[in-house]
């Protein structure tokens, strides 16, 4: 069977295949907190969040 083209995929396979590459590769995806309006609460003591924090003012906030 021919392996279809990521561009041809429902959003659903592309999920399916997501999840095939993150299993291969051992990732394991981190699970945030949420504030009561769904917001994604960040740490500012992770460097992989610091930068949403230090760049506030490109965005206006």
């Amino acid at each position: 069977m021919a392996k279809q083209k990521y561009e041809d995929m429902s959003i659903e396979e592309l999920k399916q295949a997501i999840g095939k590459i993150e299993g291969k590769m051992g990732y394991t995806p981190r699970k945030l907190e949420t504030s009561k309006d769904g917001a994604l609460l960040l740490d500012p003591n992770n460097p992989h969040d610091r930068e949403w924090f230090d760049n506030d003012e490109d965005y206006n906030f």
